[in-house]
């Protein structure tokens, strides 16, 4: 089988190169807008591509990713990257924004960004202690679908 060419830093050309075995997923907030209408759009899609490689989709409601990584379900984004950088990653502390002087002003788009990438560290590893506490403790399951926990957790 020939691969056809791929660009550079594509979904599936991630998944050929790192082969993750599971793919994370913040479960998104449902509103009526179109834009939550695009994130579930593109939630399923990430479902349905992920089933086709063989990866286990797991989605994790913000507030579980914020108790598993800070320790606090409440805790404000600030306060997930400070803790992404104690916990290990202490090169991104250059991308750790300042408070700003008034929660009016709000973030700089540059320190919204640097957040989010942030989030999506912290569904990372949400994900990985969720999947590592439930292969060490939990007894193998041969229910195979979606199994929801109490917690906001979902696997797929």
């Amino acid at each position: 089988m020939t691969s056809s060419p791929r660009p550079a830093g594509s979904f599936l050309g991630y998944v050929e190169d790192y082969a993750p075995s599971i793919v994370a997923i913040e479960k998104p907030l449902l509103f009526p807008t179109k834009r939550a209408a695009l994130v579930s759009v593109i939630v399923q899609e990430l479902h349905a591509r992920s089933r086709e490689v063989g990866m286990k989709v797991v989605e994790i409601a913000p507030r579980e990713v914020r108790r598993i990584v800070v320790g606090n379900p409440h805790a404000k984004k600030l306060e997930v990257a400070q803790t992404i950088v104690r916990m290990g990653f202490p090169d991104l502390a250059v991308k750790l924004p300042k408070e700003p002087p008034h929660p009016v002003l709000g973030y700089k788009p540059k320190d919204k960004y640097w957040l989010h990438m942030f989030d999506a560290l912290a569904v990372a590893l949400a994900a990985d202690g969720y999947i590592s506490r439930a292969t060490s403790s939990a007894p193998a399951s041969g229910a195979s679908g979606s199994a929801k926990s109490a917690s906001g957790i979902a696997e797929m």
